[in-house]
């Protein structure tokens, strides 16, 4: 029987001080061609997506998940579980985390599940992240909110 493995896909020309954590064994996390990750922090139990051309700073948490399950009742038997090596996934909401080409991502940013990070956005320091930034937008702050185009 063939298991999935979880996967890191890299592109070419790129420097990286990055942790990965694959909480899914079929988890998956590409990053395209000539980029540069600062010390940070990728968690995904399913796809996470760096396109090619991005500069990410230090600081910065994707996470493709929400860490506890819904409803609320089951948190008590998921952390005993977790602690187990047993995470049941069918109260967990997941979806891709995507940062699109030419995006520039200053330090101490949160992306959360779901978010697209548009082509050519700026996205300023300490952002919070959950909703889709445009392409070639500035946002910044927290929630984040555009600031111009």
């Amino acid at each position: 029987m063939h298991r999935p493995r979880a996967q890191l896909v890299n592109g070419m020309d790129k420097m990286i001080s990055y942790r990965f954590s694959f909480d899914q064994t079929d988890a998956h996390i590409g990053v395209g061609d000539r980029f540069f990750i600062g010390r940070s922090h990728i968690i995904t139990g399913q796809r996470v997506q760096i396109e090619d051309d991005v500069i990410m700073s230090w600081g910065i948490t994707k996470v493709d998940y929400n860490f506890y399950p819904i409803p609320p009742e089951l948190l008590a038997s998921a952390v005993s579980d977790w602690a187990q090596g047993n995470r049941d996934w069918t109260h967990l909401d997941a979806a891709k985390v995507t940062v699109k080409k030419g995006a520039w991502i200053e330090f101490n940013v949160l992306i959360l599940r779901g978010v697209i990070i548009g082509e050519g956005a700026i996205v300023g320091a300490g952002a919070v992240f959950t909703n889709d930034v445009p392409d070639r937008a500035v946002v910044a702050g927290n929630p984040a909110r555009a600031m111009r185009k």
